[in-house]
């Protein structure tokens, strides 16, 4: 993945290639269209999915682009379980903090989190690890908390709670719904004669 991401995929050749089989199939379901031909629809649907391959056909990848501004790309990888990977790691020498190399009786400055963070750390390097595995650990919940409720909102009810429901609105919505009234005539304006 880390390669993909600094090298791309694909050739530029396969890309060309792809865009002129989306625009062949394009102009097919053009003439189909304007013609009111009877498989219109299926030659717009192959068109689209043509088109669609383009996308994927060539990717450049960010090391050309950041070469180009003088820069140097390296790829964050990160595991399926929000761990770091061998290039993440590679990055942290890069991004860390000065104060990070000095001994503990060493003079020079320090890092310090300050207020930005609840866990205190002498080094730069932990506070990234400790706060790339918060933000994960965040972003699971967040997803585990989405997918749950879509499945509770898909999910049909057994017929035992079905059945309880219903029961539960034969029996108090007529109480509810007379006090509601009662109390809403207080709300009634007043009209005197």
């Amino acid at each position: 993945m880390d390669n993909r991401k600094k090298n791309g995929t694909g050739t530029m050749n396969a890309l060309s290639k792809a865009r002129a089989a989306a625009d062949t199939a394009a102009k097919a379901a053009k003439a189909a269209k304007t013609a009111n031909a009877a498989n219109h629809l299926e030659l717009a649907a192959y068109a689209a999915k043509k088109r669609a391959i383009c996308c994927s056909a060539y990717t450049p990848g960010y090391d050309i682009a950041a070469a180009a501004c003088g820069d140097t790309f390296l790829p964050a990888g990160f595991t399926e379980f929000a761990g770091w990977s061998m290039s993440a790691k590679q990055i942290l020498p890069h991004i860390t903090h000065k104060g990070d190399c000095l001994k503990a009786d060493e003079e020079g400055e320090r890092f310090d989190a300050g207020a930005e963070a609840t866990w205190a750390t002498r080094k730069h390097r932990c506070f990234m690890i400790h706060a790339v595995a918060a933000a994960a650990a965040r972003a699971n919940y967040r997803a585990a908390a989405a997918e749950s409720k879509r499945r509770r909102l898909t999910a049909p009810l057994p017929a035992s709670t079905k059945q309880s429901a219903l029961q539960f609105q034969r029996i108090h919505a007529p109480c509810h719904r007379a006090r509601r009234n009662a109390e809403m005539r207080h709300l009634l304006p007043i009209t005197v004669r």
